[in-house]
């Protein structure tokens, strides 16, 4: 397998390369968390090198994941506890907004973009509006997992099953 860079994602991504390739763990959930992301100023400047270290460390984790075979039951969700406004606000930073991103990647994940941008979203007070419930993401998580969602959250909650896995 490929060393992992020596960074705060490096060190998680490898901790949780090893719970999951551990048959005799079981593990079969693993959350990683990176702090810094709260850009009211000088986003550039500071989302760069936080980027770049999530690029290098994801990278070594999908190629380790790949070569111990397991790739296919890995599904990776990338994700902010909040959105952004889509406005800069005076100092190169954006301040908390509506919808956030969420980025998926594994074996068993169809590519591409999950809902719409319209040039009217641009508008308004900078909020971008919500297109997908992060509930139905939870739920559709556990339903992938063999699970049953209902008993985690409410009945009658929808789910992305069929667009975002396959």
């Amino acid at each position: 397998t490929q060393a992992y860079p020596a960074t705060q994602l490096g060190r998680a991504f490898k901790d949780a390369e090893v719970l999951l390739s551990s048959s005799s763990l079981g593990t079969e959930l693993a959350y990683l968390r990176r702090g810094g992301l709260d850009t009211h100023s000088d986003q550039n400047d500071t989302l760069e090198p936080i980027l770049l270290e999530l690029n290098n460390a994801l990278a070594v984790f999908v190629a380790n994941m790949k070569s111990r075979g397991l790739w296919n039951n890995i599904v990776v969700v990338i994700m902010s506890e909040f959105g952004r406004t889509n406005r800069e606000n005076g100092s190169g930073g954006t301040d908390h907004g509506g919808a956030l991103p969420l980025f998926f990647a594994g074996g068993g994940v169809n590519g591409g973009i999950i809902g719409e941008l319209r040039s009217q979203d641009l508008s308004d007070n900078g909020w971008l509006p919500m297109k997908v419930n992060l509930v139905d993401v939870y739920r559709s998580l556990i339903a992938k997992m063999g699970y049953e969602p209902d008993r985690v959250f409410e009945a009658g909650r929808g789910s992305l099953t069929g667009s975002i896995f396959r």
